[in-house]
């Protein structure tokens, strides 16, 4: 079975799209670590959790539907390849796969590792807003910043498991594209 020359002819310009996407996706995460954390950091208060928990909420209503699109269109791009009429192409069906099976690693990933960081943060925030409420007022003791920074430093770590892998997917397409 022949696929219409058009969409054939769209496939190297969805590859490249795809490569471009994902290099922001995967900028986007590593911003966290390099800007948004020690950002974060820097305020004594409680509002630093509301934060954290913040951006945690707009990257995964935007990161992660991004990732899992870009997944698909990789799916698709895969099986386009693999009933191509060149042998050499319909057989490099593989790479977009496996670039496809790297970005899909992320939502385990997060589940396993992110989301009980996210747990103990409003856990936390629960804790000091009680004690906000008994008069303790709204600045974080040095206790509690050391306790919150260090959720932070594990967030940072965690969180490179979700830069990391559209990284990869992006070197198997660039090396695969030529």
């Amino acid at each position: 079975m022949s696929l219409p020359t058009l969409i054939l002819a769209v496939v190297p310009i969805t590859q490249w799209s795809l490569i471009s996407t994902l290099l922001v996706t995967a900028g986007i995460a590593f911003s966290l670590n390099t800007w948004t954390l020690p950002i974060i950091k820097l305020n004594p208060t409680t509002t630093s959790i509301p934060q954290l928990l913040d951006i945690g909420r707009i990257g995964g209503r935007t990161l992660d539907p991004a990732n899992i699109a870009v997944a698909l269109v990789l799916v698709f791009v895969s099986v386009v390849q693999a009933q191509y009429p060149s042998f050499a192409v319909a057989t490099s069906w593989k790479v977009p796969a496996s670039a496809s099976f790297m970005l899909f690693q992320v939502a385990w990933w997060e589940k396993l590792t992110i989301f009980p960081l996210e747990r103990a943060a409003i856990a936390m925030k629960e804790r000091l807003e009680g004690e906000k409420a008994s008069g303790q007022g709204v600045w974080m003791g040095r206790r509690e910043r050391e306790e919150f920074h260090g959720l932070l430093d594990r967030w940072g770590v965690r969180h490179l498991g979700r830069a990391v892998p559209p990284v990869i997917a992006v070197g198997r397409l660039v090396v695969w594209r030529g």
